[in-house]
């Protein structure tokens, strides 16, 4: 009935993306990216509760980036979820003690999507029928290109998740976002989600920033950074230390050019890296910068960044991406060819 809409020209997506940004500044009381985010009253006065026990007070100050080192070793599993949390999934990989969910997302943030299947075809049948690890599961077949495998399970997770567990929640709306990815679900799907969200975060549990964060990500996809910017500031009130917030945060600030923005959020990223053990490389941060170096016109540095990412991960599907951008902007066919056959391996059909 309708014929083809042309695309916006570039210049004038920025533009909105611009004006929506700078609503969305207005709006909050901080700036997009600020310095730091303290913690919110209602997170230090739980952490405070005088019945806590020492585990109990450690598993909530790594689930609200508070922690300090020895919590990571008090609580079983704290180390790989600080390590998640911080965005160094590399040590979520390398760490027996995390829970097979988080290895299967940590695989599939590293590019090893069909190692992640695979793995999960081995766990036992009560585990591999849990709501958070079918959810992973449908995230890696997704990007291994299995898109009507990825659809299935992620029906699955939606229907093994309870209604009261906030695990659950937050692994139903992720699937729910899986299957729209993928080509399934129903155009209602967007406000199921966040009516989910709502209710996880008003009856299941009010403090942590995990509901808040990913409405915030929803909310910025869908082009309304109005409302996606106050989420992701709410999230990191409720954990100072969540790198996709960070992250999201000063992507907006690179796309809207603001440079500056886009460099606080590498240095956050930066600083929660050299938290944890390790080389303390920052993965996010090396490719934000890459991207801020791109849109400067300056691809010899975004070279730079990313193959020191790739030398560390050499199937980052983000850095290969932009590999292959680097190459375009250089006009260097073959290279930009090479890239994306590369990136067609690790993520099968990424546009």
């Amino acid at each position: 009935m309708f014929g083809r809409v042309p695309p916006a020209p570039s210049w004038l997506a920025g533009l909105v993306l611009l004006v929506c940004t700078a609503a969305a500044i207005a709006q909050s009381r901080l700036p997009l990216v600020p310095e730091a985010v303290p913690p919110a009253a209602i997170v230090t006065d739980a952490i405070a509760a005088a019945w806590l026990t020492d585990e109990e007070r450690a598993a909530l100050r790594i689930r609200h980036g508070l922690w300090s080192p020895e919590d990571l070793y008090l609580v079983p599993g704290g180390r790989a979820e600080a390590a998640a949390a911080a965005g160094r999934w590399d040590l979520v990989l390398d760490d027996d003690l995390a829970s097979p969910a988080r290895r299967l997302e940590a695989m599939v943030r590293a590019g090893r999507a069909r190692e992640a299947i695979a793995d999960a075809a081995r766990l036992e049948a009560s585990v591999r029928a849990e709501a958070p690890v079918l959810a992973a599961l449908a995230q890696a077949q997704l990007a291994a290109g299995l898109t009507a495998d990825a659809v299935a399970t992620a029906d699955l997770a939606m229907k093994a998740a309870s209604d009261d567990d906030l695990e659950d929640g937050l692994a139903a709306v992720t699937a729910m976002r899986t299957r729209l990815a993928a080509g399934g679900g129903d155009p209602r799907d967007f406000e199921t989600m966040l009516d989910r969200l709502a209710d996880l975060r008003s009856r299941v549990d009010r403090i942590d920033a995990r509901p808040r964060l990913l409405e915030g990500m929803l909310l910025v996809e869908r082009g309304n950074a109005a409302e996606g910017v106050p989420a992701l500031h709410e999230s990191l009130a409720r954990d100072p230390r969540r790198a996709d917030a960070w992250r999201m945060l000063g992507l907006l600030a690179i796309r809207s050019f603001d440079f500056d923005g886009g460099e606080r959020a590498a240095a956050v990223l930066d600083r929660l890296a050299e938290l944890l053990p390790g080389e303390s490389v920052s993965a996010d941060a090396a490719v934000l910068r890459a991207r801020a170096a791109l849109l400067r016109n300056d691809p010899d540095l975004a070279v730079e960044l990313l193959d020191g990412v790739l030398t560390a991960s050499p199937r980052h599907p983000e850095a290969i991406a932009l590999r292959a951008a680097t190459a375009a902007v250089r006009y260097d066919a073959n290279d930009e060819t090479d890239w994306l056959a590369r990136l067609d391996e690790v993520e099968p059909g990424t546009p």
